[in-house]
């Protein structure tokens, strides 16, 4: 997600030193600096959220690190790309204006990449990204846990609910003809799918065992990856534009159903959660969290809440751009200059087999 469109060429970064200062040692300065899209056109699509980003890196990242070396993880949140600086405005205040910035580490330069969007990641990548996630997910339930008093004046504050308004109509329309069409799916199944869109989308109350910060937008597109040689070793979550308070499952979920290559999905999905699990479990044992509330059995029932309160539906509207490489916005779906029905056949095929797993292993 991020700003639409090209951008300015004009543009320039004011106080820009001012902006570094924390990375830069006393003799250093800045030359010069060049703005370049990271992103092709089309392919950032969603709502700026710069406030909600820039409160991630600069409030909530120092604190999950410092609590990460703390607790049995010297490297600490290695799963965040590290930030040099940002700022809302120029006079301090919460608006956000033209000079707002976030400054991260240029992860390319580092050897991190990209999955494709509309291939997937094989299995040994999709590791590394639920390491990440794992990591993540338990640094915000130990410190929940273990100092409930910094999670709730640290983190909380800075949740935000993001919900796509005005999508469930748009894909629903194409959604429900290609189930119909489809000898896959009853009739009482295709009515449960129009149930689960029909639904409001709201928050929702999340386990009290389970609860932790989560990124809510963890697919292909914001999760960077290392290889050496041909192994993949580490992967960095990025985008933290959405990121809100619930289960771990809504993160895990999307990313298994949106990133994972279509051929391993059906036999793999099974060994990619237990192996999310294991290293959930570990990373928790490590900072000395009592891990009795966390059996298998309440991880399975957070994988079904996740799937039926969000992770399917969000699922569904989210292929929209990733199944599309020529996908330009939201507001295009909205405003009618990008026609919703017209669906790829691979595009029906990865729905309609989400949506026969969801429903043979009991989660719709």
């Amino acid at each position: 997600m991020g700003l639409e469109g090209e951008m300015d060429s004009s543009l320039s970064i004011r106080n820009l030193d001012e902006v570094l200062s924390n990375v830069l040692k006393p003799d250093e300065y800045v030359l010069s600096s060049e703005i370049s899209p990271l992103t092709v056109p089309g392919e950032n699509y969603g709502s700026i959220m710069v406030r909600c980003e820039f409160y991630f890196y600069a409030s909530i990242v120092p604190v999950l690190d410092e609590f990460l070396k703390r607790n049995g993880f010297p490297e600490g949140a290695d799963f965040i790309a590290p930030f040099y600086g940002g700022r809302l405005n120029l006079h301090g205040g919460p608006e956000v204006d033209e000079n707002a910035i976030i400054l991260l580490q240029n992860l390319k330069q580092e050897g991190y990449i990209t999955g494709q969007k509309r291939v997937g990641l094989d299995i040994p990548v999709a590791q590394t990204a639920l390491d990440s996630l794992a990591k993540f997910h338990a640094s915000g339930i130990g410190l929940r846990h273990l100092h409930p008093d910094v999670f709730e004046s640290k983190l909380k504050p800075h949740f935000y609910c993001f919900t796509p308004y005005g999508l469930d109509e748009l894909v629903l329309a194409s959604l429900i003809p290609v189930l119909e069409k489809s000898d896959k799916f009853s009739k009482a199944e295709v009515d449960v799918v129009k149930s689960v869109f029909a639904q409001n989308v709201k928050k929702l109350d999340v386990s009290e065992a389970w609860g932790t910060i989560i990124h809510y937008d963890s697919w292909v597109n914001n999760i960077l990856y290392k290889l050496e040689g041909s192994k993949p070793v580490h992967s960095i979550l990025v985008d933290f534009q959405v990121f809100d308070y619930g289960t771990p499952l809504n993160d895990v979920m999307f990313f298994l159903f949106s990133s994972i290559k279509q051929d391993l999905f059906e036999s793999q999905i099974d060994n990619l959660l237990n192996y999310y699990y294991q290293g959930l479990i570990s990373n928790l044992k490590i900072l000395g969290v009592d891990i009795s509330k966390f059996s298998r059995s309440s991880f399975d029932q957070e994988v079904k809440m996740a799937v039926q309160n969000y992770e399917y539906y969000h699922a569904m509207w989210m292929l929209q751009p990733i199944m599309h490489e020529a996908f330009k916005s939201v507001a295009s779906l909205k405003d009618g200059t990008e026609d919703p029905t017209s669906w790829s056949t691979e595009h029906q095929n990865k729905v309609k087999d989400i949506t026969r797993m969801c429903f043979d292993k009991g989660w719709l």
